[in-house]
């Protein structure tokens, strides 16, 4: 195995690659695949460039027989299957240069529909696992639901990472992702942050801001691996489905495509989805301004808000008749257009109740009768 680490081609191969357990379980199925062909990687990649070169169809397509043949005689799950077949054209993909007229191994086809999808769990089955599950895995799993992180994202988060002295929602800036860009950024509710807050607490350690936001459940300030912090999270499921409060089929991968799901529901910019779940934004800028960063907030303020990604129900607020009426009066005068009106109707609710009363009421409601929200309409906000 040291030679197979040594050899050129996978060198080129795994530049870029920063976890451990991707380059030992892509080396281990890559070497069952030199073992098929009696090829080392380099002589691998040397075939492939010579199939390139050669102008007989019939001898341009070695390579793609190869992995054909290859393929056709594996064994086990199609997961499994698919699994091998991605890690072979991905060395293909890596280290095969990109000349003008050069192939980039577009290989065998597999049938994905065969492939089982990650499980997405319902938010009434998330509100299970919350109810069965320890402190710290309670917040792992509202954490991978209200910030929409990949577990290899959420270890890797410090305390300085998390910006609160706004309240919530908190402003999470994920350092290490898969993507390339710099200006990742996602938020965390009430909900979730509480469940940190007491985690943290359990955990008996201070607000040092180097620390990380997950840590060894026996060492506190040891840094968690996405391998435990996945695992914690499999262990409550398992338990949950074998006491039938959750579906055989969820995953914890599935967290993060509830938080998806809820977000493109609750209407936020596709673009704001991609920079929450720390997808690659390709040529968009990598930083956002101040400004748009409390755009997003106030974006995943009002989905949360709504009742998106909300995992345990809160009390309707209760109002006196009065306010009823003022509600409905407020209401008319946005429908109607009547900016002064209602700016003085928001006013007045606001210094006679605090600002955190029906003015957000009015909002919401605003914001589910229509998503278009004339600039006036917005200074509600100040009253929050």
């Amino acid at each position: 195995m040291s030679d197979f680490a040594n050899d050129p081609a996978v060198i080129d191969w795994f530049t870029g690659v920063r976890r451990g357990h991707t380059k030992r379980n892509y080396s281990r199925i890559f070497a069952e695949f030199c073992e098929y062909t009696g090829m080392t990687p380099l002589e691998l990649r040397n075939f492939r460039l010579e199939d390139l070169k050669a102008t007989d169809p019939m001898a341009a397509g070695r390579s793609e027989k190869l992995v054909k043949d290859w393929y056709a005689q594996l064994s086990g799950a199609p997961r499994s299957k698919a699994l091998k077949y991605f890690v072979v054209r991905s060395f293909y993909a890596k280290t095969i240069p990109k000349k003008a007229g050069a192939l980039d191994a577009d290989l065998v086809p597999i049938d994905r529909t065969r492939v089982r999808p990650p499980g997405k769990p319902t938010l009434d089955e998330v509100r299970s696992l919350c109810q069965i599950a320890s402190v710290r895995t309670r917040a792992m799993i509202l954490w991978e639901t209200k910030t929409g992180c990949r577990p290899e994202t959420s270890v890797n988060i410090r305390m300085r990472d998390i910006d609160h002295s706004q309240g919530f929602p908190w402003i999470v800036y994920p350092k290490h992702t898969k993507s390339s860009d710099t200006g990742n950024i996602t938020f965390c509710d009430e909900e979730a942050g509480e469940a940190m807050v007491i985690y943290w607490k359990d955990r008996g350690v201070g607000d040092d801001s180097d620390l990380h936001v997950f840590t060894n459940e026996y060492a506190s300030k040891e840094p968690l691996n996405p391998e435990s912090f996945s695992g914690s999270i499999t262990t409550v499921m398992n338990r949950a489905k074998g006491s039938g409060m959750v579906r055989p089929e969820i995953r914890p991968y599935g967290l993060r495509k509830l938080f998806q799901t809820e977000m493109e529901r609750a209407h936020v910019p596709h673009n704001w989805i991609k920079r929450m779940m720390s997808h690659s934004m390709g040529d968009v800028e990598s930083a956002y301004s101040q400004a748009e960063i409390e755009d997003m907030r106030e974006e995943y303020r009002s989905a949360t808000e709504r009742g998106f990604l909300q995992v345990f129900s809160k009390p309707e607020p209760q109002f006196t008749e009065e306010q009823k009426r003022m509600m409905r009066n407020m209401l008319t005068a946005v429908r109607e257009n009547l900016r002064d009106e209602f700016d003085r109707m928001v006013k007045a609710e606001a210094l006679a109740n605090g600002p955190d009363t029906l003015a957000r009421v009015v909002m919401r409601e605003i914001e589910m009768e229509t998503r278009a929200k004339p600039n006036w309409v917005r200074r509600l906000s100040e009253f929050r």
